[in-house]
């Protein structure tokens, strides 16, 4: 919804900022308008930025053996030039891979011009190799969950990645290779925490030295709080695009906002009781202190949810549109 809204933004942007307002109520709606067009940009950019500090050891650099990470054919230039001055191996590291074999979301995420190839009359596309190995099993429940809610690939039976060393680190990264796959992916744990972060629930001050299986507990908590708020949110955006709508075209504009008002208070109040839920007061100040001091000096607090409960929640985020967003800080 939150792509959605914005695109229907982007298409009549130029309506919006034509249209004459001639009464308080017509320049609030304009107002809201464009101001819901820069927040939605704002937070579209924040999601698009793949960045990445959580310091999880790569976790998402662990693949099955039916597929791994596709390569652009620019890309895959570069490396055989960097494994060529190591003396190593192409082969060991790159593979070629039948196109239609692929998952259909890699497939979606795939740029067909620039990483797709025909050979011998087969649509085919280069992915990185996977090396012997096994993430350590106490490792398995901070596994985050993909973009979109759903369980990531990496599972107990994975390999790294051919180019991740030892320490977890990325070999091409630390020669100025980025594939774009790697950089555009986003995880939950990411997502979950810009998000709060972007709407003031959190601050990088909060989150600053807490260990990854405690972020992935808070980003697991939060996600849930957006499948929570899926109702408010589809209230609020229908009575969005309504009031949007009448405002362009000229047509009486009291009840669409009337409802709009309505579901922006509605959907407002409930978001800011679910993430205080979510977040749990003096959480993140329990955790600093917990890692900090004796375990038997400490207040008795509140349990919290354990990783393995997290991952046995019911997953049923489709998209990454579903995802809170607002009109006013």
């Amino acid at each position: 919804m939150l792509v959605e809204r914005f695109e229907w933004l982007d298409e009549n942007i130029n309506a919006i900022n034509k249209r004459r307002h001639t009464s308080q109520d017509e320049m609030f709606i304009h107002d809201t308008l464009l101001n819901q067009t820069f927040r939605l940009y704002s937070i579209l950019e924040t999601l698009d930025d793949g960045s990445c500090n959580l310091g999880c050891g790569g976790l998402c650099c662990f693949f099955p053996r039916e597929f791994s990470v596709q390569l652009d054919l620019d890309t895959v230039e570069k490396i055989r030039f960097y494994l060529k001055g190591k003396g190593a191996k192409f082969d060991d590291y790159v593979r070629k891979c039948w196109y239609d074999r692929l998952p259909d979301e890699m497939k979606d995420a795939l740029d067909e011009v620039h990483a797709t190839f025909v050979e011998k009359g087969i649509k085919k596309a280069y992915e990185v190799t996977s090396r012997e190995g096994q993430m350590d099993k106490s490792e398995i429940p901070n596994i985050p969950r993909a973009p979109d809610g759903r369980l990531l690939w990496t599972d107990a039976d994975s390999s790294p990645c051919a180019f991740l060393t030892d320490d977890r680190r990325c070999s091409l990264y630390a020669a100025g290779i980025k594939p774009v796959f790697c950089t555009e992916f986003i995880c939950s744990v990411n997502i979950a925490l810009k998000v709060a972060k972007q709407l003031g629930y959190l601050s990088d001050k909060d989150t600053a030295g807490l260990p990854f299986p405690k972020l992935k507990r808070l980003s697991d908590d939060i996600f849930d709080t957006f499948e929570t708020l899926m109702k408010y949110e589809t209230e609020y955006h229908t009575a969005f695009i309504e009031m949007g709508k009448k405002y362009i075209s000229g047509d009486d504009i009291a009840e669409p906002l009337e409802r709009f008002k309505g579901a922006e208070k509605k959907y407002l109040r409930n978001r800011r009781k679910l993430f205080k839920s979510a977040i749990h007061p003096n959480y993140i100040d329990h955790i600093k202190k917990f890692l900090a001091a004796d375990i038997s000096k400490l207040p008795i607090f509140k349990e919290y949810p354990t990783p393995q409960q997290c991952i046995g929640r019911s997953i049923r985020h489709v998209k990454r549109s579903r995802l809170p967003e607002e009109t006013k800080v």
